[in-house]
C-alpha cells in the first residue's frame, strides 16, 4: 500500500514545500512588454501560445526565423498565420483568455451584451403583457443605462400600444343615412368654379382683345372665311451660256485691237 503522507492534494501542500517565490520570479509578472522581454522576443526562433479557461487549454508551438514575431506596441504582438493543421484550438471559445478579450475589446462587448440583454428582456416581458407595443412602433430606451459586471442591471423601456375604446350597451341605437340627390343646378355650379379655376386672365382694350391680338366674345363663335391676297408669281430666269473667251490674234488681241491676253466683254441674254 502506498503512503498518503506523500500524497500532495492543495495548493497550499506545495507552498508549504517549496516555499514562498521571491525577488525577480515574482516580479518578472507583468501586463506589458518590458525592454528585456524586447530583445528576447526580437531574436527569438521559437514562440509557444497558451490559452485556456476551466473547460481546457490549448498551446500551440509556431517557430520561424529570428524576428518573425513583431512587437506592435508594449502590449500587442503580431505572430505571422503559417500554415499548419488548421485545429485553430487557440481561437476557438473560452481558449482566449478573458482579460485579454476585455482589455483589447471590453466596451465593444460589454455594448453588445447590453444589447442582447435587453432584446430577450423585452421579449420575455412582452409575453405576459396584454397591451402589445405596435408593430410599426419601436420602444424608446429611457435614459442612459449603466452595465457594470459588479452590480445588477436594470433598464426601462416606454412603446406606443392601440388605445382601449371600452364599447357601451348598443342595443337600441339608430342610425339615420343621410339622403343625398345631385341636381343640375349643383352641376352647373361645379362646372362654373371649374371653368373659373382653369380660365386665363388677360389684359384686354376697348375692342375686346388682349395684348396677343385675340378677341374674345360671349357664345359661339363662327368662323369667316378671309380672302388671301394675290400673289403675282415671279418671272423665270433663264441662264445665259458662258461665253468663251476669243482667242488673241497678233500682238493686238481680239477684235477690238486691245490688249493681249484681254477677252471682249459680252453682254448677258435677259429673259
Amino acid at each position: 500500500m502506498s503512503d498518503a503522507s506523500h500524497r500532495v492534494t492543495s495548493i497550499e501542500q506545495l507552498e508549504a514545500i517549496y516555499g514562498v517565490p521571491q525577488g525577480a520570479s515574482v516580479a518578472k509578472e507583468i501586463d506589458h512588454i518590458a525592454p528585456a522581454y524586447r530583445r528576447l522576443i526580437e531574436a527569438a526562433p521559437f514562440v509557444a501560445i497558451a490559452t485556456g479557461d476551466e473547460h481546457g487549454y490549448d498551446c500551440s508551438p509556431k517557430g520561424d526565423a529570428p524576428g518573425f514575431v513583431r512587437i506592435l506596441d508594449d502590449r500587442t504582438l503580431a505572430i505571422p498565420d503559417r500554415p499548419g493543421n488548421n485545429r485553430i484550438d487557440g481561437f476557438r471559445k473560452g481558449h482566449v483568455p478573458a482579460a485579454v478579450l476585455e482589455r483589447k475589446f471590453g466596451e465593444e462587448l460589454k455594448l453588445d451584451a447590453m444589447g442582447r440583454i435587453m432584446e430577450k428582456a423585452v421579449e420575455e416581458v412582452l409575453k405576459d403583457i396584454p397591451e402589445k407595443p405596435i408593430a410599426y412602433s419601436t420602444p424608446a430606451l429611457e435614459g442612459e443605462p449603466k452595465f457594470d459586471l459588479e452590480s445588477d442591471f436594470s433598464f426601462a423601456v416606454t412603446y406606443d400600444t392601440f388605445p382601449t375604446v371600452p364599447v357601451a350597451d348598443y342595443q337600441g341605437i339608430e342610425i339615420e343615412l343621410p339622403a343625398v340627390a345631385v341636381a343640375a343646378a349643383d352641376e352647373e355650379r361645379e362646372l362654373a368654379e371649374i371653368r373659373e379655376r382653369n380660365a386665363i386672365v388677360v389684359d384686354k382694350d376697348e375692342n375686346g382683345r388682349d395684348k396677343l391680338g385675340f378677341q374674345f366674345v360671349d357664345g359661339p363663335v363662327t368662323p369667316k372665311p378671309e380672302k388671301l391676297p394675290a400673289v403675282k408669281p415671279k418671272a423665270k430666269r433663264r441662264a445665259s451660256p458662258k461665253p468663251r473667251p476669243n482667242k488673241p490674234k497678233g500682238d493686238g488681241g481680239g477684235d477690238g485691237g486691245g490688249k493681249k491676253g484681254s477677252v471682249p466683254k459680252v453682254p448677258l441674254l435677259k429673259a
